[in-house]
């Protein structure tokens, strides 16, 4: 927290606009921060496509406690932007980056994998206590930020801005949102097993590119899935059902999210929502084929693609060099361009004079392994978060809010993984904008515990 405290005391000392990053690993496994005695195992209620082991108990109580514990965290964050007096001009968001490490959440297309939280507060501008439940994704987030702060928007975002949803123009902003699971090379995935999803206001259509292959990831190896696996050879047909569908799935599954909230029903073979299932095919089809999205075809070739970005990483640090100074200075030059540092970019004073407020900070922050706000409080009672419930009331919540993608990214090893332009629909912030920040005279900073757990402030240097 010292370095959040000291880059928002510089900032409202010289009046410098910021972006900030502020990312945290939790509640990501393993799940060994906060009090897990707030949960006691033998009391937490278990969401009802979990199978009831003492390790299952054991686990999700200790899930519980990790989102209390990065409660605590963002409650610190927003505490410094007050304290600097910075609150009034920052424009903060606050999202999940997916759903949990238990099983039909992260590493799939229903919703507990790909929905997000999603909570925005700008005084003034966004009214508080505000809920939208309009469909919105985090490819929309960096058009967002762009226009509130009076940048054009380049074509080659896959986004579209939702400002009009913030400030109470609309309540619609698509008719769809689409996911993406790549298996092909995760850590304790199988050969392959792509998933792709499209989701309506009202129905979601999961396709399984290939259902004759079995579904399986590191979730396996846990020690509760393993009394999972032991209950479903018993005669217990609740945790039978559950370990089955864990593994194995149809082609396609279709779930009336608004009755079924948990996907439980598939109707994918109930020949009354054959129309449903083919207006929603063609709506996959024609999002896959604007991605370059081939299918199985680019699931294969997931792990080249894998391999490639790698090697473009290592390049652009100046790996394999030998020359400690270009790293140092950030991974060298770009078909012979020198890097520019947003210190050396003057602001876009006329476009600036388009944005929202003279004044506009931006503060995001990340979440890992969450869900969307409004399923945790519905889905698991008990769970003390007064951080965010007391931002909350100050804030516009979004209530249907998605991460195209259920991995945990941005990570080296995942860069170019999942279908062409694809990873860039996970992705909040491209290069290119960057650049349009900096115009806008934004000192953009991150502060990043996804790997090390630990804040480190980096400068992004960009081409």
């Amino acid at each position: 927290m010292d370095a959040i405290d000291t880059l928002f005391r510089e900032a409202s000392e010289t009046g410098t606009r910021f972006c900030q990053f502020v990312c945290s690993n939790e509640p990501h496994a393993p799940w060994n921060k906060g009090d897990a005695s707030a949960y006691p195992s033998d009391e937490v209620q278990l969401p009802p496509y979990f199978v009831d082991t003492p390790t299952t108990r054991e686990e999700f109580s200790n899930y519980l406690a990790e989102i209390t514990y990065y409660d605590g965290q963002v409650g610190q964050v927003l505490n410094l932007l007050k304290k600097h007096q910075l609150d009034d001009d920052t424009i903060v968001m606050v999202v999940s980056e997916q759903g949990n490490s238990f099983p039909f959440a992260k590493w799939t297309c229903y919703d507990h994998g790909l929905q997000s939280a999603m909570i925005v507060r700008w005084p003034g501008k966004i009214a508080a206590g505000a809920v939208s439940d309009a469909m919105v994704e985090y490819v929309d987030v960096l058009p967002t930020f762009l226009e509130a702060a009076g940048g054009e928007i380049p074509e080659v975002l896959d986004g579209t801005s939702m400002l009009d949803v913030l400030t109470g123009k609309t309540n619609h902003h698509k008719d769809y949102v689409f996911g993406i699971q790549t298996s092909r090379g995760i850590f304790g995935g199988p050969d392959h097993y792509g998933i792709r999803s499209v989701r309506s206001r009202q129905f979601k259509l999961i396709h399984n590119l290939d259902p004759a292959a079995r579904f399986y990831n590191s979730i396996q190896k846990k020690a509760f899935f393993a009394e999972w696996v032991a209950r479903a050879k018993t005669e217990d047909p609740h945790a039978a059902n559950l370990v089955n569908r864990y593994h194995n799935r149809p082609e396609f599954e279709l779930y009336d999210i608004t009755i079924d909230p948990l996907e439980q029903d598939n109707l994918a073979a109930n020949p009354e929502y054959s129309e449903t299932i083919e207006t929603l095919k063609a709506e996959l089809a024609q999002w896959m084929k604007s991605q370059g999205d081939q299918g199985q075809a680019t699931e294969m070739a997931a792990i080249d693609r894998m391999n490639t970005g790698n090697e473009m990483v290592k390049e652009a640090r100046g790996k394999g060099t030998g020359s400690k100074q270009k790293k140092k200075q950030g991974g060298g030059a770009k078909n012979g361009k020198a890097k520019t540092t947003p210190e050396s970019q003057e602001p876009d004073q006329a476009a600036q004079s388009n944005s929202l407020s003279d004044k506009m900070d931006v503060l995001f922050i990340a979440i890992d392994d969450l869900n969307n706000y409004p399923t945790i409080m519905r889905n698991y009672p008990g769970v003390k978060t007064p951080s965010f419930e007391a931002f909350a009331k100050t804030s516009l919540q979004f209530t249907r809010a998605y991460s195209p993608g259920t991995m945990c990214n941005p990570r080296p090893s995942h860069q170019n993984h999942a279908p062409n332009r694809s990873f860039s629909r996970k992705s909040v912030f491209q290069p290119a904008a960057f650049r349009l920040l900096f115009k806008l005279d934004f000192d953009v900073s991150c502060f990043s515990s996804v790997i090390t757990n630990r804040l480190v402030k980096l400068r992004f240097s960009i081409a």
